[in-house]
């Protein structure tokens, strides 16, 4: 029998809006699943009562193991923070919720781009040219490529001239909060 996957999750952006947001719901879904699967959450700070929500009582210390990474998002070094970090902390894959991802980590990566909002409204041109170049990269190199809507990927598709097969589509959930009353 082979050793349960372990699975790397940049969640540097834990406590943004929108993408932290879908972290939160991501870990509090893969928490509540069954399974043997490990994860490490590579998070600004491992102390577990940083994160939000429900998250410090939901996430299990003996599967999600909390590394700190404090690497400045949209930085050089950010390109360099996940080189080698398969053989660091055992991962067999390394999910980047967000488009900007690392050179090499020595296994396969997924990534997640949720939308083309930098691409049709940067706060510059050197934010655009950043966005498409590390959009297009990742969604040409990536193992997995997740987006939230067909809407979405046929968008991506088109400006980053990449086949919109390269993309699954895994619309996002509903957080608990807004479940209709009894």
């Amino acid at each position: 029998m082979s050793p349960a996957p372990v699975i790397g999750i940049d969640a540097r952006k834990i406590r943004d809006f929108g993408i932290g947001r879908y972290l939160e719901g991501l870990l509090g879904g893969l928490a509540a699943l069954d399974g043997d699967e490990g994860y490490v959450l590579f998070v600004p700070t491992a102390r577990r009562e940083d994160l939000p929500g429900a998250l410090p009582r939901a996430l299990a210390p003996g599967r999600f193991r909390l590394v700190a990474c404090d690497t400045p998002l949209y930085s050089l070094r950010e390109l360099f923070t996940f080189w080698g970090a398969a053989r660091r902390h055992g991962l067999d894959l390394l999910h980047f919720p967000h488009y900007v991802r690392s050179l090499d980590p020595g296994c396969p990566i997924a990534v997640t781009i949720h939308d083309a909002i930098h691409l049709s409204h940067p706060p510059g041109v050197r934010a655009r040219v950043y966005a498409q170049a590390m959009m297009r990269w990742s969604a040409r190199t990536a193992s997995a490529l997740f987006t939230v809507s067909a809407a979405v990927r046929d968008d991506l598709a088109a400006r980053l001239r990449v086949p919109a097969a390269r993309f699954r589509v895994t619309p996002n959930g509903v957080a608990p909060v807004f479940a209709p009353p009894a």
